[in-house]
Order: C-alpha cells, then structure tokens, then sequence
C-alpha cells in the first residue's frame, strides 16, 4: 500500500461504510479504527443492524475515507477500499478493540462499553485513491 493511502487511514476518523442486501445498497457513517499496517479497519456496531444482516449474506464492502475537511477542493483526496468484512470473534481481540474504540473515539464509548456491541473486520483488498479531480492511483493487497 503506497503511504499517501495509509497517511489516509491513518489520520482520519469517520468512513461511509457501503453494504448490499436484498432491499438494495445502503450506506452508514461510521467512526473507524485501522491496523497498524492499514490492512485492516475496525468497526463497532451493534449485530441487529441493516448493515450487519447485509454483511452476512454479502461480506463484500466498500469503504469512502476523505480528507474534505482539510483544505480547498482541488487538493482533496478520496480513497476508496473494497474488502471483505467479518465479526471478530477471538473475545480477547475483540475487548482490546472495544476498549480501544472508547480510549481513542470517545463518542463511541457508549456502543463500545454496550457488551452486546460487535467489532466488524474490514480485510482490505483493493484500494483506489483520486487526488484533486483527475489524479486516481489504484492499487491491490496480495
């Protein structure tokens, strides 16, 4: 992954998380959290949600992560990440995630802290990054 995408990743919050189900595609604004290496986005939800009955039955997702609060339009950056999401289900991984979402994204201590929340797993797969209006660098994990 080149570093302009994982700078990306890594310094911004918020994501539009973009699942399809049988009543069509539906799109949330989510607080996220990322891997180290960017490879992989975290995700708290609580399990009885649109997006969680789509995941089950269509684990492919996009995610939209922009930088539109940066500076003027024609040096905004988008990156698109196409993936498979999952619930983390190792209890041990799930709880440092949990306590990591409400240290590091306080406005979500109240799902985090809810024990019937679940941390969803985003693998990224391929990622495409437009810079300004004509600029798009794509690129695939292995």
């Amino acid at each position: 992954m080149n570093a302009k995408m994982r700078s990306l990743i890594q310094t911004q919050e918020i994501c539009v998380l973009a699942t399809n189900g049988p009543q069509g595609p539906h799109a949330s604004l989510m607080a996220y959290l990322a891997a180290e290496d960017s490879s992989e986005i975290y995700l708290v939800t609580k399990p009885d949600t649109l997006k969680c009955e789509n995941i089950k039955a269509e684990p492919r997702v996009s995610l939209l992560i922009d930088d539109r609060r940066a500076g003027a339009a024609s040096e905004l950056r988008a990156l698109t990440i196409n993936g498979r999401a999952e619930e983390v289900n190792d209890a041990r991984a799930e709880a440092e995630l949990l306590a990591r979402f409400s240290s590091e994204r306080p406005l979500l201590c109240p799902i985090a802290s809810d024990p019937g929340s679940k941390v969803l797993r985003v693998k990224v797969e391929k990622l495409r990054l437009v810079e300004g209006p004509t600029k798009i660098t794509y690129e695939e994990l292995s």
